[in-house]
């Protein structure tokens, strides 16, 4: 084998060396990013498992509220049945008691005497006791069907709070799962954050959330006119223009979002 089929070879085997250091370096950053996001897919995961639960929850307690708030319906219509029972047999004894004195009063006439009147107070006696027991019954059985009232609507009112809590945040949860690529980036930053802090990793120290470069002094990298000449970002398409999503009018933005939406840019 000649000389320069022997450099070739080895210029070849170099050549195929440097490739596979090349394609080493390059994929290491996306493993990195690759094992994070599916670290960021399990804890959603987890979120979509307990958000289940917590729809779970809220239909059982929709139908807690339904069943307490038919009892409460049913309670107060038994209420104003006994009430009205209680005023009518009130009045029919109130009726009777003004018919059987009157009675009384006309038979004897109006000389009556101290005995008489000791008599008829006597024979009257009963019928006022009756009466005053159903006047007490009325005043028992309206406060008490007062206070059942009361505590029925505060547990009805307690599990209407509860009913929209638990609404607000399924439904941050799923927008956060579902929605456009920001809130998602936020969402899936916020649980890598606690990943870190769980971790015993320092913000600031050992990680940074959307930093910029730092030089040797903790400033960040400018030119000589004072500009930063350096930052690491991706850059959100659909803001492009100064259009924001939310309506503000704005020069320029620049988002975190997902890989898959990143288009690079140069700062100048």
């Amino acid at each position: 084998m000649s000389d320069w089929m022997i450099v070739l070879l080895f210029v070849l085997v170099f050549g195929l060396l440097l490739f596979i250091v090349f394609r080493i370096l390059r994929d290491a950053p996306l493993k990195e990013e690759l094992h994070q996001l599916r670290v960021i897919e399990r804890e959603l995961r987890s979120q979509v498992v307990e958000l289940k639960a917590e729809v779970g929850e809220l239909d059982a307690l929709k139908v807690i509220r339904a069943r307490l708030e038919s009892d409460l319906d049913h309670e107060r219509s038994n209420a104003f049945e006994k009430i009205a029972l209680l005023q009518q047999s009130e009045l029919r004894l109130k009726t009777e008691f003004e018919h059987l004195a009157g009675r009384i009063l006309q038979e004897r006439g109006s000389s009556l005497g101290e005995e008489n009147r000791v008599r008829m107070a006597s024979l009257l006696q009963p019928f006022r006791e009756q009466l005053d027991a159903f006047r007490t019954r009325v005043d028992e059985v309206h406060r008490n069907d007062t206070e059942i009232s009361a505590r029925l609507i505060e547990q009805v009112r307690q599990l209407q709070e509860l009913s929209g809590k638990v609404s607000r945040e399924a439904n941050s949860l799923v927008q956060a799962i579902k929605g456009e690529s920001k809130t998602q980036g936020d969402w899936g930053e916020m649980i890598l954050e606690n990943i870190l802090e769980r971790s015993g990793l320092s913000k600031g120290r050992e990680y940074l959330v959307q930093g910029y470069l730092l030089d040797e002094s903790g400033e960040p990298v400018k030119n000589d006119s004072g500009e930063i000449i350096e930052i690491h970002c991706t850059y959100d398409p659909t803001s492009k223009g100064g259009k924001s999503a939310d309506g503000r009018k704005v020069k320029s933005t620049i988002h975190w979002v997902s890989v898959k939406h990143a288009v690079e840019c140069e700062v100048r």
